[in-house]
Parts: structure tokens; sequence; C-alpha cells
């Protein structure tokens, strides 16, 4: 528990279920749900009865599902309690798992009452570490190069976080990381395909994975710097990053919930360390920069 922050009376405390229990059903629920369904384009484009909560030229959320169609024509739509349902115009396979596992992914998880982070997460002594970061700040491959140092890999570009009476419990979710080809030439990744949409960009694979939910212990802002660092971020500041940090958050702020999304915001703010890593992206001494991160944050966690 941090020293920062002051916990809500136990009185006014919300109810949440035990990590032994949060974290296997809310696996559950997203493995369900993004088992994903081919159909057709009128299956695909189904809408549900519940509440309009928000819609643009892209997106339907209601409160019990949403629509979505992908810049190039892939039709998605899920119902809670149902599995992802998608149409593919043909040609479109590769930019219908982009966002099958990108933004339909968030907002399913959002629509569960789950909080997707825009992350990516190792774990380490039954504790998971988070980077997050604007895209092309380096997560995925900050993540793939601890996996080759001794930390276990959990997820790419996504953590997913249930709510739990121990804390925030982070899910992995075993899909493929995304890394570019410079990225690949310095970590052991191996490459699985090209992504046809994004060229320069691959989808690989790490050997040292985690399997199972765990605390998330420290979310980690990424900056890059002349030298390797790791400062300590608190108090208010930590409630002031945390949004940035959410993944697709107008999808949340879309539900209006507030009192949920300030009940998750104080956990995070009494249960998890917030740090920011600053560190040097020249390639040249990507090994050594490596080494430095992996020392400091096994050093971070005897604090």
């Amino acid at each position: 528990m941090m020293d920062d922050f002051d916990p809500p009376p136990a009185s006014t405390r919300p109810s949440f279920p035990s990590i032994e229990i949060a974290g296997p059903e809310a696996l559950s629920v997203l493995r369900y749900a993004m088992d994903a369904q081919l159909t057709d384009r009128a299956n695909a484009e189904q809408t549900s009865d519940g509440e309009l909560l928000f819609e643009d030229d892209f997106v339907q959320l209601r409160r019990d599902g949403f629509l979505f169609r992908s810049p190039g024509g892939v039709h998605f739509r899920y119902h809670l309690s149902d599995q992802v349902y998608y149409h593919v115009p043909a040609g479109l396979e590769d930019e219908a798992e982009l966002f099958l596992w990108g933004t339909v992914f968030g907002a399913v998880s959002w629509l569960n009452d789950l909080l997707p982070l825009h992350a990516s997460a190792v774990e380490a002594g039954g504790r998971i570490i988070a980077f997050t970061a604007d895209s092309g700040a380096g997560k995925s491959t900050l993540a793939a190069g601890l996996a080759e140092r001794g930390f276990r890999h959990v997820c790419d570009d996504t953590l997913v976080l249930a709510p739990s009476s121990a804390g925030l419990v982070g899910l992995p979710d075993g899909k493929p990381l995304k890394l570019w080809d410079d990225s690949l030439s310095f970590v052991s990744a191996s490459k699985t395909s090209s992504i046809a949409t994004v060229p320069g960009k691959n989808y690989a694979t790490v050997g040292n994975i985690c399997t199972q939910p765990a605390l998330l212990r420290d979310l980690v802002f990424l900056e890059e710097g002349d030298a390797v660092s790791l400062t300590p971020i608190k108090g208010s500041e930590k409630l002031q990053l945390f949004p940035q940090a959410m993944y697709r958050n107008f999808l949340h702020t879309a539900r209006d919930d507030a009192d949920y999304h300030a009940q998750l915001m104080v956990m995070a703010a009494t249960s998890v360390r917030f740090w920011c890593l600053r560190r040097p992206l020249d390639a040249p001494n990507f090994a050594g920069v490596m080494d430095a991160v992996a020392q400091m944050l096994r050093d971070a966690e005897e604090r």
C-alpha cells in the first residue's frame, strides 16, 4: 500500500472479488468474447436495443455493446455475454487482425468493467511491471528485451486490468508482439509474419512468457533521456498521469460511470507504484541500456 494516499473508509469502498476469483473470471470473459467469429456483413452490423452512449462515423457505443467499422471497412459487433462477430472484405484480413486486438479488444474490456492500459508489461516475482507511453516510444521493444533478462512477458501494447480486493490484476492475453524491423535485430524475439498494412512492422513471439494473472505492482512512464534513470512519481501527480495510460479512454468516458472510474483511479493510486523511466534510445548501446534498466527494476522491487 502506498503511503502518499489515504484509502477511502471501509464503509465506502467498493466490494471487489479476491485476486483468485477476479483474475480467472476476467480471463474467461475476455477469452470467450475474443474468440471472434467471421460472419456476413448484415450480422456484423446488427445493433442491440441498449442505450446509445456515443456515435460517430466509425463507432456506435451502447450500454450493452458496440458496432465498429475500421477505416478500410472491416465491421465488428459485440454484445455483452457474447462473442465478437466480424465481417472482413476481401484483402483486409491484416487490417481486421490489427483492429480486433486493438480498438475492439479495448472496447470489449471497457464494457466488461475492466481497465485496459496502453502498455506493454512483464512479470517478475508474481508482480507485473507495465510500461506506458505514446506509440513509437519503445514499449514493445523494452518488454521484449526484458524477457531475455529473466522477466516474463505479459502482453504487448494493451494490458487489461481486473479490479480485485487486493488491487489491480493484470491479465496475460497471449497475442503476438508487434515489432519494427530494427527492434527485431536488437532482441531475440522470433518473427512470425510481416504486418502488410504497416510496412516494416512484424508480428513476433518471445519464449519467456507469463500465463497467469498477477497484481500490477509498478506502472512506468517512458521518456527518452541521456542516461538511464528511474524516478518515483508520488502524490497527486499519480492521479494526473494515470488517465494518460488508459487505452481508448473516450470509450470509458462515454459510459458515464464516474463513480466506478473514480474507484479504479483510487485503487491505482493506492496500490500501484508509479515511476518515470528515462533511457537513451540509441541503437549501438541497446544491450547496455537494457541491462541497466533490468537492474534498476530489480533494485526497485527491494524498496
